[in-house]
């Protein structure tokens, strides 16, 4: 099966959701002023997960 013109050739569905997952992270991060647990509150998640999350992705606040 061949990828729609619309995709990279390397396109595939966890890349997208890590690439807006930690997009998103930084937004939400950026607009609490860099207050985790504010961030975590607003995301739905416990500090503990966005803590996790921050590392995986090497964001600091």
């Amino acid at each position: 099966m061949s990828v729609p013109q619309f995709l990279p050739q390397s396109s595939n569905l966890a890349s997208f959701l890590a690439l807006h997952e930690e997009a998103h992270l930084r937004e939400v991060l950026g607009r609490a002023g860099g207050n985790r647990s504010l961030a975590a509150e607003w995301l739905g998640i416990r500090g503990r997960q966005l803590y996790n999350k921050l590392e995986r992705y090497c964001i600091e606040s």
